[in-house]
Order: structure tokens, then C-alpha cells, then sequence
């Protein structure tokens, strides 16, 4: 399993998705001293082609889970405008497969990043090797 932050160090993330940056380094510390592989790829600088490969590939996981992340990662007309920019996103893989996406919308209430690492970690085994 491996988690990946996908964020932008020049902006500024939105508020209205609770993203506590002190909080969330804190959990994937936490989460990466119990084994389990986090990486943190910072998106400044990058081309919007390059973030949405990456958003459309976080779409096709939100359809098949049921969830909804469009409008958490943009606008109706402007789908993944944010997406690991003002909204930060937290991926969850398994082997190279997208496996779930935070935050997102679920059944018009948002589940943010601290909120899953908060369950995550409390579920994982104490010590190292967790895989």
C-alpha cells in the first residue's frame, strides 16, 4: 500500500476542506513509521496536463467506488480545476491502482484527508513492516 500527497507549495489551499498541513504531516509520519509508504509530490510548476492525467485516473476510482470528487477538485464546468493545487489530494495505491481518492464527496458530505489518516492510522499495527 502507498499514499501519495499531491499539493502545491505556491498556493494556498482552500479552507473549506479542513486541510491542516501540521495535522496531516503529523499522520503520515505517524503512518509511514508503521511501514507503510508514503510519498509527498509537490505540483508546482507543473502543467495542467500533467495534474489532470493524474485527476482523470482519481475520476475513474470515485465512478467505480460510488463516491463523487468533481466538484470537490473543481466546478461543474471546470472538473479537477484544483486538484492537487488549492485542494490538495490525498491517493491511496495498491501495487500502481488507484484505490481511493480524499477528499470527496460522499452522499453530499465531504470526508477530508485528516479524517481518513485519523482512521487509517488508527487501524494499522503498531511497529514497523506493516505491507
Amino acid at each position: 500500500m502507498k499514499i501519495e500527497l499531491y499539493y502545491d507549495s505556491t498556493v494556498e489551499p482552500f479552507r473549506r476542506e479542513a486541510f491542516n498541513w501540521h495535522k496531516i504531516l503529523e499522520l503520515l509520519d505517524l503512518a509511514k513509521k508503521r511501514g507503510v509508504e508514503v510519498n509527498m509530490t509537490d505540483t508546482a510548476g507543473w502543467n495542467s496536463g500533467m495534474i489532470y492525467e493524474i485527476y482523470l485516473r482519481a475520476v475513474t476510482t470515485s465512478v467505480r467506488k460510488r463516491y463523487s470528487i468533481r466538484r470537490v477538485f473543481g466546478t461543474a464546468r471546470e472538473s479537477g480545476r484544483y486538484f492537487g493545487r488549492q485542494v490538495p489530494a490525498l491517493l491511496v495505491y495498491e501495487d500502481d491502482s488507484i484505490v481511493d481518492v480524499y477528499p470527496r464527496d460522499e452522499r453530499r458530505r465531504i470526508v477530508t484527508i485528516i479524517e481518513f489518516l485519523e482512521g487509517f492510522v488508527a487501524n494499522l499495527p503498531e511497529g514497523e513492516g506493516y505491507v
